[in-house]
């Protein structure tokens, strides 16, 4: 059974609820799309046991805030995939399918259908009007084909084909911007200390494709600008993104670049990791420290760069486990996924409205 319980963090003394069930693990969405529904009554969780015993092993479900009531909705084998629309509409995919879900109504549709051959890669990204669907898919990581499905037409347009040269091929976290479809960002994965040209945004109409950050190199050559986990500003003027503290050169921490490429440090006080915006760009959250099993969740005004911990918490060191830190859609409360003493994973909404 889920459950809802008022909790205080033993760090700074704020308060926040914990959402759980016992004997699994619960989790919110990838921090580059929602939880919330638009009204921000409601939050789309999933939930999984840590060694791979349930089936299904993922169910998204969605919880009331207010009654602690819930219903699942849907199924899937993996978690990353699960992000929720403006519109109120789950989306994930499941291997080469993708689906949708109402979340007023619970019904469920097959929006699209890659070859066998192929899997889709992380959470589907919506525009702020529900109508496009930016997706990617592949065979082994090889040839990302990156495509946009319209709501409307009921039609998926491929805009592209990527790939990298040896040894880091994989053209990854593919998002389509909030307010214009025809733009595309898409990233270089790969090890931040090798790659040297991470951020890239595609323009779907003309072809053109541009590099949004210079990443330079240090004397000797190596990488000095490490960085990743990019997240779309919600009117789809940037990006921010994170410099890693590992990178030779700083400074590092949380960064935004406009779509010319124009980039700037925003905050270089802590060991930033993830980093998401509010819908009215004025302030992001962020988790710290991508080595060891614990993390800050940082609340920083974009503005003046100054931060407030907001809390401190274990965490397991790898998927779904990471904190992921983002917004509910009024600003005004954080959601973030942690470890409990007993190892198992719950998320944390911590209503931040007095800091703003």
């Amino acid at each position: 059974m889920v459950k809802i319980k008022k909790c205080i963090s033993k760090t700074t003394g704020r308060g926040y609820i914990e959402i759980s069930e016992e004997g699994l693990c619960v989790a919110h969405n990838y921090f580059t799309v929602n939880s919330f529904t638009s009204d921000g009554k409601r939050v789309v969780l999933s939930t999984f046991s840590d060694d791979g015993t349930t089936k299904p092993p993922c169910r998204y479900f969605v919880l009331d805030l207010e009654s602690g009531s819930y219903e699942y909705i849907a199924e899937a084998k993996k978690w990353e995939t699960g992000g929720v629309s403006c519109d109120d509409k789950l989306y994930y995919s499941e291997e080469n399918r993708l689906y949708c879900v109402d979340i007023a109504t619970k019904v469920k549709r097959l929006l699209w259908q890659a070859p066998d051959d192929q899997q889709f890669h992380g959470p589907a990204s919506v525009t702020n009007d529900g109508q496009y669907v930016g997706v990617y898919w592949s065979k082994n990581e090889e040839n990302s084909t990156f495509g946009v499905f319209d709501n409307k037409t009921g039609e998926m347009k491929i805009v592209t084909q990527v790939s990298f040269m040896p040894p880091f091929t994989f053209a990854d976290h593919g998002m389509i911007c909030p307010t214009t479809p025809e733009l595309m960002f898409f990233a270089h994965e790969g090890s931040c200390f090798y790659v040297t040209d991470r951020l890239w945004l595609m323009d779907t109409v003309n072809g053109e494709t541009r590099n949004l950050f210079k990443q330079r190199l240090t004397d000797s050559g190596a990488n000095a600008d490490c960085v990743g986990h990019e997240c779309w500003e919600h009117d789809g003027s940037g990006l921010f993104f994170i410099k890693y503290s590992v990178s030779p050169e700083g400074p590092t921490g949380i960064y935004h670049t406009d779509l010319e490429g124009n980039a700037k440090c925003i905050n270089s006080d802590a060991s930033h990791w993830h980093v998401a915006p509010d819908r009215a760009g004025e302030f992001t959250v962020s988790d710290t420290g991508s080595a060891g099993v614990e993390s800050d969740i940082m609340l920083t005004k974009v503005e003046t760069g100054k931060t407030v911990k907001l809390d401190h918490i274990d965490r397991w060191p790898n998927h779904p486990g990471h904190p992921h830190p983002c917004f509910s859609p009024d600003g005004d409360r954080v959601i973030y996924t942690f470890k409990k003493p007993d190892g198992d994973l719950a998320v944390a909404i911590m209503d931040i409205a007095d800091l703003k």
